[in-house]
């Protein structure tokens, strides 16, 4: 890690931040447009969990709107 200078960031689990996340996640959504790699209509929900968890088609985060 030292030689490739990477940086490591530790990320707990909160189970009370989840309106600061929507917060966050409303208003600064550019942020996070590189994370999302995938999308899907909730009508799409089966097709949505079988490419999650296979990992198919390079997917990292998908987000399923309805």
């Amino acid at each position: 890690m030292r030689r490739k200078e990477l940086a490591l960031y530790n990320v707990r689990r909160s189970n009370h931040e989840s309106e600061a996340a929507l917060d966050l996640l409303v208003n600064r959504a550019a942020m996070f447009a590189p994370l999302v790699t995938h999308t899907r209509p909730l009508d799409r929900i089966a097709e949505a969990f079988s490419i999650a968890a296979s990992y198919s088609g390079g997917v990292g985060k998908m987000v399923v709107a309805g």
